[in-house]
């Protein structure tokens, strides 16, 4: 036999320590389940453990989830993305075109008059696919992937926008 508790419906979430200065009870949250990934449903982060797993590095979230959906199970593995902060009007570039996103001065190779300019921008948010640039890049300016690893600062190029 198992027993599960009435009342408030909760996610459980184990998150990597690092993000622990990003969260605070009430933030919104989107959830699906793995087994339903194209529904999603509101929640809300209830309670954040003082503790940390030193063993994995993380801290345990609660979630409210306050109009559960009926298909919502016990155990089941679930997806979860916590609205840490919301800027509009921004300008977003991939994170794969930033060299340096973790250091102290992060840069981009602009493409400039047909060549590669090497540019210091300054972040704002980041996201795991998309960052905020705060300064250094002007709208519609293209930037080369980090992956391109063979142009260099100053070599002739011809941009293809990608969609």
């Amino acid at each position: 036999m198992r027993l599960a508790s009435a009342g408030q419906t909760q996610i459980e979430v184990q998150l990597d320590e690092k993000n622990l200065g990003k969260l605070r009870i009430g933030q919104p949250a989107l959830a699906s389940a793995d087994a339903y990934p194209n529904e999603r449903f509101a929640a809300a982060v209830a309670y954040i453990n003082p503790g940390i797993d030193a063993t994995r590095g993380a801290v345990e979230l609660r979630l409210d989830i306050a109009a559960p959906p009926a298909y919502l199970r016990q155990d089941m593995t679930v997806s979860v993305d916590i609205a840490t902060a919301q800027r509009s009007a921004v300008l977003v570039i991939p994170t794969g075109a930033i060299h340096d996103i973790n250091g102290s001065a992060p840069w981009v190779l602009v493409v400039r008059e047909r060549h590669a300019v090497r540019q210091a921008i300054t972040l704002g948010l980041l996201g795991d696919e998309n960052a905020e640039v705060r300064s250094g890049l002007a709208d519609g300016e293209q930037v080369l992937p980090v992956s391109a690893a063979t142009v260099l600062a100053g070599a002739h190029v011809r941009a293809q926008p990608q969609p």
